[in-house]
């Protein structure tokens, strides 16, 4: 694997891109099969028509990039920063048989996934606060130990999904499909929020 520099309408395989600086940058038309970056600067920047398979981003700034028209597949984002990036930008076309993207210890707050099918989602150690998943199919999605604080659901698939550990969520049953979703105590409390109960601990000393 060699360090490389980033270029439009080029083609890269195993390639890596270390401590790159491309705040702002525009990549068109560029091809990343099995590549790594690192430490990557690429707050701000746009790659359009791009298609990434099988790369792993380790602790790169996203805030805010704009994926237009790429394609990204078997792809995983480790300790990076993706706040604010518009996810239903991207080409999701024909992704149902592919597996889905993982993110690790990243902060996806204001992320939009709206109307998405992201089923078999991983979203691990995550912020996801005030992202927005309205409509999205999250079917058997992994969220755990993922804060939701301020996230919006309504009209979302969670079937299956896997809440272990995830906190600050707000989700009303009603208006949400939970069939076989898993979650921990209390944080499962939190969805009786919409009908305002009031759950006294008897545990406490009679």
């Amino acid at each position: 694997m060699k360090h490389a520099a980033l270029e439009s309408s080029a083609s890269f395989q195993e390639a890596l891109f270390v401590d790159l600086q491309c705040a702002g940058a525009e990549i068109r038309a560029s091809e990343f099969d099995g590549c790594k970056f690192q430490s990557c600067d690429f707050s701000s920047a746009v790659f359009t028509t791009c298609r990434f398979r099988d790369c792993d981003f380790q602790e790169c700034n996203f805030n805010v990039a704009e994926f237009r028209r790429s394609r990204m597949q078997l792809s995983q984002f480790r300790g990076c920063k993706l706040a604010g990036v518009n996810w239903t930008l991207m080409d999701w076309r024909g992704f149902a048989l592919d597996p889905p993207l993982s993110f690790v210890r990243c902060d996806l707050s204001y992320g939009v996934f709206s109307e998405l099918d992201l089923t078999q989602l991983i979203m691990h150690e995550c912020s996801a606060c005030e992202a927005d998943f309205v409509g999205t199919d999250l079917t058997g999605a992994d969220f755990d130990q993922t804060d939701f604080a301020g996230a919006r659901f309504h009209r979302t698939k969670l079937d299956q999904c896997q809440f272990q550990q995830a906190y600050n969520f707000s989700i009303d049953p009603t208006q949400n499909s939970l069939i076989d979703a898993r979650f921990s105590s209390p944080e499962v409390l939190n969805l009786l929020a919409p009908f305002k109960i009031k759950v006294d601990d008897d545990r406490s000393p009679s």
